[in-house]
C-alpha cells in the first residue's frame, strides 16, 4: 500500500485555466442538447439519471449552488425522508440505505442527505451536465409556441443592486421537462405568455422581462407560509403521490413536467414530506421524453424488476 508523500507541483495559473477551460467545454457543448432539464431536484435528477444512461445529451439547471431541492431536509428540519411502497426500490437502485417503519406496512425512512447525494450522483454518473446558481427566465419558442429551449442567467443577477441590464442568453433541446418544484418556473413562463391556460401565479418568473400578461388568465398569489403554492390542494398524502405519478406527462409542445411542478400546475393536494413520488415521476418524465424523442432505447422501469431488497433493514 503506498503511502502519501505530497501533492503533484503545480502552477497557480494552470488551476485556474483547467477550471475555466473544462467549465466553458461544458457550457458550449450545453448550448444546443436533446432534453433540458429544469430543476435538480429528486425528480430532475432521476430523469436525468435514466435519459443520459441511454445515450442522450442531458442538460441540468439548478438555479441553486447545490442541487437536491427541499430533498435535503425531510419535514420540520428532520433530516429524515419517508418512501411508500414499492418506491424503496428505487432505493435500492441507487444503493441508499433505508428502514421499514414498524407497524406501518408500506412506509419506509431513509436519511435525507444520503438519498440526496445518491440522487444528485447518479445523474452526475450517468452523463448529464449539471449547471448550478443558473437560473431559468424565459422558454425559447418555435412555431406554434413550441418549447425549444431555454433562457438563463447567472442566479446572483437577481440580486445585483440596481436591477442592471444584464442580458441572459439562449440554450436550446430537443425536449425541455420542468423539475422546478412548486414554483413550476417554465409552465408558469407559458401561463404568464398566455400559451397555456393554468391558474398559476407568474411571480415565478418576475426576473425575466417584463410583459403582459394574458388577461383572461387568473393568476393566483402563490407567495404562502408553508413553501407551498396555493393552486395546491390541502394535505392528502394517498391522493397526492399516486395523482404526481399519474400527471407526468407533457403538457405543452415540447414541455413535460415533472415532480412537485406536476402538482402546482394541475392543482394537485399537496404530500408534505414523502418522496417516493418524486423519484417514480422522474422515471416517468424519462420515459415521456424517450417517446417524445422517438428514441429506440432500453425501456424505463418505473419500479425496478430487479432491485434486491437487502439493503432494506427490518
Amino acid at each position: 500500500m503506498a503511502e502519501f508523500d505530497s501533492f503533484a507541483a503545480v502552477d497557480e495559473a494552470a488551476v485556474t485555466r483547467a477550471i475555466s477551460d473544462h467549465w466553458g467545454e461544458g457550457f458550449r457543448e450545453s448550448i444546443e442538447s436533446d432534453v433540458l432539464i429544469v430543476g435538480g431536484g429528486p425528480s430532475g435528477s432521476i430523469a436525468a439519471k435514466e435519459l443520459a444512461e441511454r445515450d442522450l445529451d442531458v442538460v441540468v439547471l439548478e438555479r441553486e449552488n447545490y442541487l437536491g431541492g427541499g430533498f435535503w431536509q425531510g419535514g420540520y428540519l428532520m433530516n429524515t425522508v419517508t418512501f411508500r411502497d414499492p418506491s424503496q426500490h428505487i432505493l435500492d437502485e441507487l444503493d441508499v440505505r433505508y428502514e421499514s417503519v414498524k407497524d406501518q406496512p408500506g412506509l419506509f425512512v431513509a436519511n435525507a442527505p444520503h438519498a440526496t447525494a445518491a440522487t444528485a450522483a447518479a445523474a452526475g454518473a450517468a452523463g448529464a451536465t449539471i449547471h448550478t446558481m443558473t437560473e431559468f427566465t424565459d422558454v425559447v419558442i418555435r412555431d406554434g409556441y413550441r418549447v425549444t429551449g431555454a433562457v438563463i442567467n447567472w442566479t446572483p443577477v437577481g440580486s445585483l443592486p440596481n436591477d442592471p441590464p444584464i442580458d441572459p442568453v439562449p440554450i436550446t433541446a430537443d425536449v425541455v421537462i420542468d423539475a422546478s418544484g412548486h414554483d413550476a418556473v417554465v409552465a408558469a413562463k407559458l401561463a404568464q405568455r398566455g400559451a397555456l391556460d393554468l391558474p398559476l401565479d407568474t411571480a415565478a418568473t418576475d426576473n425575466g422581462p417584463e410583459v403582459e400578461t394574458d388577461p383572461d388568465a387568473e393568476a393566483i398569489d402563490r407567495r404562502l407560509p408553508g413553501h407551498d403554492a396555493s393552486t395546491h390542494g390541502s394535505m392528502w398524502i394517498n391522493e397526492s403521490e399516486d395523482a404526481v405519478v399519474e400527471h407526468t406527462d407533457t403538457i405543452h409542445d415540447g414541455l413535460i413536467v415533472t415532480g412537485m411542478a406536476v402538482g402546482t400546475v394541475f392543482g394537485l393536494p399537496r404530500m408534505g414530506p414523502t418522496f417516493g413520488a418524486m423519484l417514480v415521476s422522474g422515471k416517468r418524465a424519462a420515459r415521456v421524453a424517450l417517446r417524445e424523442l422517438d428514441v429506440d432505447a432500453d425501456p424505463v422501469e418505473e419500479i425496478p424488476e430487479s432491485a434486491s431488497p437487502a439493503l432494506a433493514d427490518d
